[in-house]
């Protein structure tokens, strides 16, 4: 019975796992209104120190990435985009990390955030 039971855990183990993220494709934004989009990742908890959010955002953009509650213990599983856009075009946001108990399981998003000029 072991010899069969290590099988079965040795065949999930290389079968990989996905770790969704959405929404699969954001929103438009526009300069000077408010811009607020929940962005989840599921299937595991998110490590914070994996976390990985990188923009092409201008320095004072008026938008950010961030967790949505940074106090609860699931944080980087509920991001959010929110600010007020300054500057309009195309711009790209990645968001990568590392999920518990999954052994070398990631995940990783690509956005492109268009912000409109009134």
């Amino acid at each position: 019975m072991y010899k069969y039971l290590l099988i079965v855990l040795s065949l999930y183990g290389f079968t990989g796992k996905d770790y969704p993220v959405e929404p699969n494709q954001i929103p438009a934004g526009t300069v000077g209104k408010l811009y607020n989009q929940k962005i989840d990742v599921s299937g595991g908890v998110v490590i914070p120190y994996t976390v990985q959010i990188t923009t092409d955002f201008k320095e004072d953009m008026g938008v950010v990435v961030k967790p949505l509650n940074q106090d609860v213990s699931d944080a980087y599983n509920h991001l959010v985009i929110y600010g007020v856009p300054k500057y309009s075009g195309d711009f790209k946001i990645k968001i990568s990390g590392g999920i518990y108990g999954s052994g070398d399981g990631k995940f990783t998003k690509e956005y492109t955030y268009k912000v409109y000029f009134k």
